[in-house]
């Protein structure tokens, strides 16, 4: 290692250099304490790991001398102050691996090192250039096309917008000087009936990426249904965005940034806290490779999820990250719709910012009235504001055009919550059901669930809820969830339904 003036200083043990590359590539340039000692030390115990991090910060801060102050921790974190670090992570012509010739035996730590590996030696210079614009043909050029139809154009549109949003930097066009997507709707009106055909394109392989169809008996009503419209365009464009990485060249501007952001929206709607964890890293990879806006604001966004799943401890320093994540983001992309629609979500969700939250999500509705995070940070504006038709109407809509995609979850519990506030316990239930299926890792509904069954004398399904949240949780208990006012259960416990259900519950516990 070098000084600022570039002499040697004292050589550091390796677990040492570990932990500030583990810091250094993050954007923050911040981790949590527990997070460093299972990378570094997972074959330890809790304690043990905890007494090694504690000697290699001083062996680092040793090694610092003067600069010690560079290197900063707390009880929850340990980090780098950014502005007294430089790193060669994102110049394009660096030459060798990342982190060439470091070998620490950690299975953990390893494991993310190859990772980190294989995403930096992606990089392509060329294709990577953050200036590079993604160009989204959405439909036919006006001037060269015979009998446009503008009912086609109002789904390509839509898509397009839905599509670009996950895109960093991408700018929708109808010009056809080589585009990098090609979105292209076709309509077949008949007497009774019509169909509507969408393809998605990579013109670079001449690939279809993806295409649907429905069939529709009014198609101008079709079209002004927002619930319709939204929820055709919105899975076509997931599906597309799924299916891009493997369809485009895998070293394309296009195909890197979907790869990112796709991945990291797997693995936090996962709920798996491992998942979220991976998620968190890989878009810190990719702010490195691609220095997008888009990226930081994913981060915040993670961080919060994480946050709210309780795999990341809610803290003033936590809250601080993510604030600083999405000032940055707004910084470097401020007219990036997704970029707003996210900060708006983390504001108006973690971080109480409700003002700041619709705002930001109002700019965002005029361009786009079907983004999921803008119309959920919305809803929930609306409803603290005391407008509960409007913040209804918006959860409902994000709910339903989310269904059968991988944000369906995440809408569903939402709508559920906002039911619950509301004092509609019917379709509370059935969205938190809907939130629910297939993903045994999610908690926040199957508490809703439990407490709903149990006020409507439904004992069985209480009794399967209770089971699934003891799987999820070791020290799950019914007395727990009914009396510990630090379990995560506020809305239920605020509008009474836990008082409501207490009886049935008690009982299920005595059975």
């Amino acid at each position: 290692m070098t000084d600022s003036n570039g002499a040697d200083i004292t050589p550091l043990g390796r677990k040492s250099i570990g932990l500030l590359a583990l810091l250094a590539e993050t954007p923050s340039m911040r981790r949590g304490r527990r997070w460093l000692e299972d990378k570094l030390w997972s074959d330890r115990a809790p304690r043990q790991a905890q007494g090694s991090l504690r000697s290699a910060l001083l062996e680092i801060r040793r090694c610092f001398g003067p600069a010690a102050h560079v290197l900063g921790s707390d009880r929850k974190h340990v980090w780098l102050d950014a502005s007294a670090v430089q790193t060669d992570l994102a110049d394009h012509s660096a030459e060798g691996e990342f982190l060439e010739g470091l070998d620490i035996l950690d299975p953990e730590f390893n494991d993310w090192l190859i990772h980190k590996r294989v995403s930096y030696a992606d990089r392509v210079k060329t294709d990577s250039d953050p200036g590079h614009v993604v160009l989204i043909q959405c439909g036919m050029p006006w001037r060269t096309a015979q009998g446009v139809n503008p009912l086609a154009q109002m789904v390509d549109d839509q898509i397009g917008k839905t599509v670009s949003g996950f895109i960093a930097c991408a700018r929708r066009t109808l010009r056809q000087e080589n585009p990098d997507l090609i979105i292209r709707t076709s309509v077949d009106q008949g007497d009774k009936s019509a169909m509507i055909l969408a393809q998605v394109i990579d013109p670079a392989t001449d690939d279809l990426v993806h295409s649907d169809h429905c069939f529709v008996s009014d198609l101008h009503g079709f079209l002004a249904d927002e619930q319709a419209l939204g929820r055709f365009c919105w899975g076509v464009a997931d599906a597309a965005l799924e299916r891009l990485p493997q369809h485009s060249r895998p070293d394309s501007t296009i195909a890197q940034r979907s790869r990112y952001v796709q991945s990291a929206l797997r693995d936090t709607l996962s709920f798996d806290a491992t998942a979220m964890s991976r998620a968190f890293d890989g878009l810190g990879s990719a702010y490195s490779q691609l220095q997008s806006g888009l990226f930081l604001a994913f981060g915040a966004w993670v961080l919060m999820s994480m946050a709210l799943e309780e795999v990341q401890p809610d803290t003033n320093d936590l809250r601080a990250e993510m604030t600083d994540l999405l000032n940055r983001a707004e910084g470097l992309s401020p007219d990036e719709p997704m970029v707003l629609a996210l900060s708006a979500s983390v504001r108006g969700g973690l971080l109480g910012d409700i003002g700041g939250a619709a705002q930001r999500a109002v700019r965002v509705l005029r361009e786009d009235p079907h983004n999921l995070f803008a119309l959920l940070a919305m809803s929930k504006a609306r409803a603290t504001q005391g407008d509960a038709k409007t913040a209804w109407e918006m959860s409902r809509h994000a709910s339903q055009i989310s269904a059968y995609s991988k944000f369906e979850a995440m809408c569903s519990l939402q709508h559920a919550i906002l039911c619950l506030s509301m004092r509609r316990p019917q379709e509370a239930m059935e969205a938190a059901e809907r939130a629910a299926q297939g993903n045994v890792n999610y908690r926040a509904p199957l508490r809703q669930l439990l407490a709903l069954q149990a006020c409507n004398g439904d004992i069985k399904a209480a009794m399967a809820s209770a089971g699934k949240l003891a799987l999820i949780e070791p020290d799950f208990t019914i007395e727990r969830f009914l009396f510990d006012r630090r379990y995560p259960a506020d809305t239920l416990r605020d509008i009474g339904y836990l008082d409501a259900a207490r009886n049935g519950l008690l009982d299920l516990d005595r059975d």
